[in-house]
């Protein structure tokens, strides 16, 4: 798994990516796909766009939002030629067939405060304001672990879009390296994970930042002050990680670690300790492993996939549903490899009907339209459950960078 989480690094801060869209009509041709954008990176024209997007979020007016971890213009000391990601708007466009238009809200590395490669979700409040993490250095801090930042849109009138850091993580006390997804109760928290820090057990060597734990953030009582911050360390001493973290209509949360799914109870105050419960260990083999990237649905049913395991070793996609005082864990589906994908690594989405759509990291079959993946460059898959079981239809393949599409 750690040289898979490098290939996987190095694979998100080394390409260019598009913002794809499929509409799913009720064709017998099936879906068809628009792109809404394609990031340049930074060596485009105008040297700001972005790559390399994380997810998006979207408000009501239909406007998307999202961070990329390269591109932009970087002015850290020792990252001129790295640049450090920025965080961007798309707009949907007043006629339709027209193209949508991207604004750069904040170049992140623009001052020494802030931290380079930002991660992951943004979480957006009422007023607009968007937050975040990096996963990495802020010199305004004295940290290499990153930030939990706030960009602020201008006041009316104009004006720009300002970043205000509201947290620098430490290290062993409070985390290291914030990565995945971050979720918000219903009372304003943000919570997240960290792939380090957190103390070694008794009598065992620090190593590092530690193994990694899981935070929460709670924003002050008053505006302006500052926010709060809670982590617990080595839930699972020796696992990193390899997740994000979601929430049920309760605030309930759950995250993955190592092989485990946990439902995690976070403490009434920064002082206190967190506690947690293992909801399903999975065994290995088929019945699959290193779970990944947890939805919870309204019922309470939590879906994931791994990247491993199943009927061909190639990936799966499963549930978790409670059953009695325990969980009950379903595959829904085993990738073979082929044209349906393979390793899916993404946090899947559900729809109203309750399909499960997702992205698998290869397979697709377009081998030599594929310079990195000898098998395919990847898939959007959906899940329909019929009758008793599940079926899988491919909605897109994607053709890599010698394609067509």
């Amino acid at each position: 798994m750690q040289l898979r989480r490098l290939q996987l690094t190095i694979h998100l801060l080394t390409a260019c990516f598009a913002i794809l869209c499929l509409t799913i009509p009720a064709l017998a041709a099936g879906p068809q796909t628009t792109v809404l954008y394609a990031f340049q990176g930074p060596y485009a024209s105008n040297g700001q766009d972005g790559e390399a997007p994380q997810a998006l979020i979207a408000d009501e007016a239909g406007n998307l939002y999202g961070v990329t971890a390269g591109g932009g213009t970087c002015l850290l000391a020792h990252y001129e030629t790295h640049p450090c990601g920025i965080a961007f708007e798309l707009s949907p466009p007043s006629s339709a067939g027209n193209a949508w238009t991207e604004t750069v809200l904040y170049e992140f590395g623009s001052n020494l405060n802030d931290g380079p490669y930002p991660l992951g979700n943004l979480i957006r409040d009422k007023a607009g304001n968007l937050y975040g993490v990096t996963g990495y250095y802020s010199e305004g801090t004295g940290t290499d672990c990153g930030v939990f930042y706030e960009i602020s849109p201008p006041a009316p009138g104009g004006g720009s879009w300002t970043e205000t850091n509201l947290y620098g993580f430490g290290g062993y006390a409070d985390g290291c390296g914030p990565l995945g997804t971050l979720v918000q109760d219903s009372h304003g928290n943000i919570y997240g994970v960290t792939v380090y820090g957190g103390y070694p057990p008794a009598g065992v060597p620090p190593k590092g930042y530690g193994t990694g734990g899981i935070f929460k953030l709670t924003p002050p009582s008053t505006p302006g002050e500052t926010w709060t911050e809670s982590f617990s360390g080595n839930i699972y001493p020796e696992f990193y990680q390899n997740g994000g973290i979601a929430i049920d209509g309760n605030n309930g949360l759950y995250m993955t670690l190592g092989p485990s799914v946990y439902e995690v109870f976070p403490p009434a105050t920064p002082q206190e300790v967190w506690s947690w419960n293992v909801v399903y260990t999975f065994q290995g083999g088929q019945d699959v492993a290193s779970p990944l990237g947890l939805t919870v649905d309204s019922h309470g049913n939590i879906y994931g996939v791994t990247p491993t395991g199943g009927t061909a070793n190639d990936g799966t996609v499963f549930e978790l549903s409670r059953s009695g005082n325990g969980w009950t864990e379903s595959t829904l589906y085993s990738f073979q490899g082929g044209s349906d994908g393979y390793e899916p690594i993404a946090q899947p989405t559900l729809d109203k009907a309750g399909d499960v759509y997702g992205t698998t990291y290869g397979g697709g079959g377009n081998i030599t339209n594929c310079l990195a993946e000898l098998e395919g460059c990847g898939t959007v898959f959906k899940l329909t459950k019929i009758g008793n079981g599940w079926t899988e239809r491919v909605l897109h393949t994607f053709e890599g960078p010698m394609g067509l599409n």
